[in-house]
């Protein structure tokens, strides 16, 4: 059975479009859960599934937006560092999608500061030298950062179970 426990980056399609995404995943045993962050005004969602084999299949279900669950059914490389297959919303909508195991994310930068103890914001001077803080980050990826700290605990926890 393949193990997909890591962080991937990926790209979905829908109608022709190209959507980035980046996907923590945790796996124990057969059972899938993890949580994805789209690049769009989709935001975070939740997954829950399983791995059988080079088999993966998921449901993910955003917080915020789209009551609709999404289904992904992919396969997992032989490597184990890629995986692709196709995604449905109901029979309505679907497309295809892929995701590589990723080496440089906004998780490993995350987990660099939270190291580091470097803030999540910065100071910046505006145009007319007021001097004033905002986030180091992009606002959704500042928004992220601050569930992945909650979401790795949880992580965290689930691994102490195996």
């Amino acid at each position: 059975m393949a193990d997909v426990s890591s962080t991937w980056l990926g790209t979905y399609w829908q109608q022709g479009i190209p959507t980035r995404f980046e996907v923590t995943l945790i796996q124990s045993g057969h059972t899938l859960t993890g949580r994805m962050l789209d690049d769009s005004d989709l935001g975070e969602a939740q997954l829950t599934g399983e791995v059988v084999g080079r088999r993966i299949n998921f449901i993910k279900r955003y917080f915020t937006t789209s009551p609709d669950p999404i289904t992904y059914l992919g396969t997992i490389s032989d490597k184990e560092d890629y995986m692709q297959g196709q995604w449905s919303i109901k029979l309505w909508d679907s497309g295809s999608w892929e995701a590589q195991r990723s080496g440089n994310t906004l998780i490993a930068d995350l987990q660099t500061r939270i190291q580091k103890k470097v803030s999540l914001t910065k100071s910046v001077i505006n145009s007319s030298n007021q001097l004033f803080t905002e986030p180091a980050l992009s606002r959704k990826g500042y928004a992220f950062c601050q569930r992945f700290i909650r979401f790795q605990d949880e992580s965290e926890h689930l691994r102490s179970l195996r």
